[in-house]
C-alpha cells in the first residue's frame, strides 16, 4: 500500500474530526484560556478549532495552505467579519504585513508536525509576536506511536516533552504549561496506526471516543498524566 500522504487522506481526517464534537468543545476551552484577542490559526483547515476560538475575539487570522478549505473557511464564516482566512504557507505567508496586525497570539493544532522546519517555524512566530506574545500548540506525541495514520496525514515527527520543550526554547519562547494530553486515545491509535495499519480512525470508534470526551476532560483536568496521546503546550515570547 501507497503509504504517502495525499489531500483525500488529509480532507478525510478534517472531515470526520468535525464530527467529534465533545472533543473539539474539549480542545477549544484549553485554547481559550490561553489566547489573546488577535490570533493568528496557523493550518486552520476546514475550521473545526476556528469555531470554537474565534468567539468574543478582534480578529481571528485562519492561515491555510489548501485553496479548497480556504474556499471552506470563507464561505463557513461569512457572516463573522473577525475571522479572516488566508491563503497560504508558513514559509510564504507575508510575515511583515501580518505584523502589522498587532497579533498577541499564535496557535497550531495538530500542524506543527506537518512543518518539515518546525524550527524556523517557531522562529517566525517569535518575530510576529511582542514580549508576552503567546504561542500555543496542540501536537501529537510519543515518536513510538508513528504510524499509518501519521504517513497519512503528512506528519514529519511525533513529540516528547522535551523535544516539544527544546523547539520552543531554542526558538525565543519560555514554556509556562507542557501537559500531555489524552492518555486513552493511546491503546486505538496504536491498534489502528501501528497493527492494522490503518489510514484513518474508523468512524465508529471515533463517535465512541467522542461520547467519553466529557469524562476524560474532567478527569484530566483534576489529574496529571505521566503520559498521552498528544502534548499542550504553552510558551510566552521573551
Amino acid at each position: 500500500m501507497d503509504a504517502s500522504p495525499t489531500a483525500a487522506d488529509q480532507t478525510v481526517v478534517l472531515d470526520r474530526m468535525e464530527s467529534a464534537t465533545h472533543y473539539n468543545a474539549w480542545l477549544g476551552r484549553r485554547f481559550r484560556e490561553h489566547l489573546g484577542r488577535r490570533v493568528l490559526e496557523v493550518g486552520a483547515g476546514i475550521g473545526t478549532i476556528t469555531a470554537q476560538i474565534a468567539g468574543g475575539r478582534e480578529l481571528v487570522i485562519a492561515l491555510e495552505v489548501e485553496r479548497e478549505y480556504v474556499d471552506r473557511l470563507t464561505e463557513r464564516f461569512r457572516h463573522m467579519p473577525n475571522v479572516r482566512p488566508y491563503l497560504s504557507d508558513v514559509t510564504l505567508a507575508d510575515w511583515e504585513k501580518l505584523r502589522e496586525e498587532r497579533l498577541d497570539s499564535v496557535l497550531l493544532s495538530n500542524v506543527l508536525e506537518h512543518i518539515p522546519d518546525d524550527a524556523a517555524a517557531v522562529r517566525r512566530f517569535r518575530e510576529l509576536l511582542p514580549p508576552g506574545g503567546r504561542l500555543v500548540l496542540f501536537v501529537p506525541a510519543l515518536q513510538q506511536l508513528f504510524g499509518s495514520m501519521d504517513e497519512a496525514v503528512g506528519h514529519y515527527r511525533r513529540y516528547t516533552p522535551a523535544t516539544l520543550r527544546a523547539v520552543m526554547e531554542q526558538n525565543g519562547f519560555r514554556v509556562s504549561t507542557l501537559e500531555w494530553m489524552n492518555v486513552v486515545g493511546i491503546p486505538g491509535w496504536f491498534l489502528n496506526s501501528r497493527i492494522l495499519k490503518r489510514r484513518h480512525i474508523p468512524p465508529l470508534q471515533l463517535k465512541v471516543y467522542d461520547t467519553i470526551a466529557p469524562l476524560l476532560a474532567r478527569l484530566e483536568s483534576h489529574v496529571k498524566l505521566p503520559i498521552g496521546l498528544s502534548l499542550f503546550a504553552v510558551g510566552e515570547a521573551i
